[in-house]
């Protein structure tokens, strides 16, 4: 628990200086169900510049890339976790990557795993009226087994869902 603590007064302390002070934060821990050494965490914070969102992941094939995405449900019912529907669209926009200029919210681009297997993503989704982290509590996160093309609607072409994590609020 301290160090739970410390590492976020760090993070706090790090971000202040880029204009990313923190107000709230929530944590997606992602399970696979075929694989059973994959696992992960979504943190995503919501900082004046919008949704700070960062994927720490473990357990996938070396040199592997995988869709990152934001489901609308917050049900991870295994093993295809079809249980979290579709992408997180409330804007209604194409699907496309995180650095596009008109995407879904969900959209989190790529995951993209060295040669351990072990994979970091790090998105900033703009703050704009409606993009609060209060509205993506409840809701999951996905990995698919094949890379985001980041164009082909819905999904990238992304494939199966490999694991799902439930978005839930954390206390600071």
């Amino acid at each position: 628990m301290k160090t739970k603590i410390m590492t976020t007064v760090l993070l706090l302390i790090g971000l202040s200086g880029y204009g990313f002070t923190e107000t709230k934060t929530a944590t997606a821990k992602l399970l696979g169900t075929m694989n059973k050494d994959l696992r992960g965490t979504v943190r995503i914070l919501e900082t004046k510049r919008g949704l700070s969102v960062r994927a720490d992941v473990r357990g996938l094939a070396p040199g592997s890339m995988h869709g990152l995405h934001i489901h609308e449900t917050g049900k991870c019912q295994g093993p295809d976790f079809v249980s979290a529907g579709g992408h997180y669209n409330p804007e209604t926009r194409p699907h496309g990557g995180p650095t596009a200029g008109s995407t879904h919210l969900g959209d989190l681009g790529n995951l993209v795993a060295d040669k351990q297997g072990v994979a970091t993503s790090e998105v900033l989704i703009p703050l704009k009226k409606g993009r609060d982290l209060d509205k993506l509590i409840g809701l999951s996160v996905i990995i698919h087994a094949k890379s985001d093309d980041l164009s082909t609607p819905p999904s990238g072409n992304s494939g199966d869902r490999m694991a799902c994590g439930i978005i839930k609020a954390q206390k600071i």
